[in-house]
């Protein structure tokens, strides 16, 4: 799986990357949405 790291980049901070998210795709599994989810 392949994602632009702008999806990510408002989730990034000092710390880095941390959390759980959920990744939503279409029928032709293009990128729709990614949430974070705790």
């Amino acid at each position: 799986m392949q994602l632009h790291f702008r999806h990510f980049q408002r989730f990034v901070d000092s710390s880095g990357f941390r959390g759980r998210f959920r990744l939503t795709v279409d029928d032709n599994n293009a990128f729709i949405a990614l949430e974070k989810i705790n």
